[in-house]
């Protein structure tokens, strides 16, 4: 729109208000232009030279006058009915104005949430404390692990963390911006979503890499098209890498990436030797976790060792199993989990898969790194 006041102030001869937006159809993300008279202030005419246009852009519609300057902008009314009646995540969180544990009901699903709401602009420096996070070596992890997070293979993970802030966000150089964890290793909360209403700068870190919730997954609805259908992340990611035990050297199987912001699934284990033992596999992913990995496998005369397989709902990775008496390789190691696999070599996988991470916000200057990545399994 500017560009087009631009052109027309230089011309000799202004042209009318329709002339001059003409300019921007075909324009991406205008949807509509419509125009309206002075005299029929609320309703919408096509005349000749009418006062004002309503321009329809991005789910906002603009007011523009004469001279094309912006006299007003409103939501869509569409997306105010969305937000009105939480039929969106986003919605809902648009309208919390209260920290605490809350119940966020979308299109029939329940998501129960830790909120943290910031009034005011938020510098994360790296020595400032903040209220709703621990921090520690330059790491904000937001969240309560005791609450928020899986406690033990009987306790899975029961609460998003959301972190709003009313104003700007911005995150310093060698800082990061994360989620609780467990200590003993099971896992994080059912996901980081970090809602900001002005600009988030991030110049550090923004992770939710080993982070990944014990949980079992549930669709969750971002938002709510027009016509009915959502943006969502998919309670089922990716499917899991199968176990292997072909003769000789295998270095296991991926998971699956699939699309639609799924998580992929947790790969199976290393595996070597004859056809007497397996890798365990991995396990699919979930909305709220990738999938973890399955255990090492070995075989050779004296005796056999099986990997175990993950466990599902981003749980535990598997362990190395001994079957044999005498058989012993030092280099098999457990499968990254929540917690990891283990194995009798002394080589634990790495606890930990990836999280969700969802970001909001009305503009964003990233300079820094956004990640949210699982863990690899125990290495030689």
């Amino acid at each position: 729109l500017l560009d087009i006041k631009t052109q027309v102030n230089t011309e000799e001869k202004r042209n009318t208000v329709i002339t001059d937006l003409d300019r921007l159809n075909g324009k991406k993300d205008v949807e509509k232009i419509e125009y309206k008279s002075r005299q029929a202030s609320t309703e919408i005419i096509h005349v000749e030279n009418p006062e004002s246009a309503l321009i329809t852009f991005r789910g906002y519609i603009f007011t523009v006058n004469k001279q094309l300057v912006i006299t007003n902008q409103r939501l869509n009314i569409a997306i105010e009915e969305t937000i009105k009646n939480n039929e969106s995540l986003i919605g809902a969180i648009s309208k919390i104005e209260n920290s605490g544990i809350q119940e966020i009901n979308v299109n029939g699903t329940v998501y129960s949430a830790d909120v943290i709401v910031k009034n005011g602009n938020l510098v994360l420096d790296g020595t400032t404390e903040v209220d709703g996070a621990t921090l520690s070596d330059n790491t904000y992890e937001f969240g309560n692990e005791e609450t928020d997070c899986a406690t033990s293979s009987t306790d899975m993970a029961k609460n998003m963390v959301i972190l709003k802030v009313n104003g700007d966000l911005t995150i310093k150089s060698d800082v990061i911006l994360t989620a609780c964890k467990n200590v003993n290793g099971y896992g994080g909360p059912k996901g980081l979503f970090i809602y900001c209403t002005g600009t988030l700068t991030n110049n550090g870190t923004i992770s939710m890499t080993a982070r990944g919730a014990y949980a079992e997954g549930q669709d969750v609805f971002l938002w709510k098209n027009t016509d009915g259908s959502y943006e969502s992340v998919p309670k089922e990611g990716g499917a899991r890498g199968e176990r292997c035990n072909s003769y000789g050297k295998n270095d296991g199987q991926d998971g699956l990436e699939i699309a639609t912001r799924a998580t992929g699934g947790g790969g199976s284990g290393y595996y070597r030797g004859s056809y007497d033992a397996y890798s365990g596999a991995g396990s699919s992913g979930t909305s709220y976790s990738g999938g973890s990995g399955g255990g090492a496998g070995y075989s050779n005369s004296m005796g056999d060792r099986w990997g175990d397989n993950a466990g599902e709902n981003g749980g535990s990775g598997g362990s190395v199993m001994k079957k044999g008496s005498s058989v012993s390789y030092s280099k098999l190691g457990g499968g990254a989990g929540n917690p990891a696999g283990t194995s009798s070599g002394s080589n634990p996988g790495t606890n930990g898969t990836g999280g969700l991470l969802i970001i909001v916000c009305d503009s964003l200057n990233n300079s820094g790194l956004i990640n949210a990545d699982g863990c690899l399994r125990w290495v030689s």
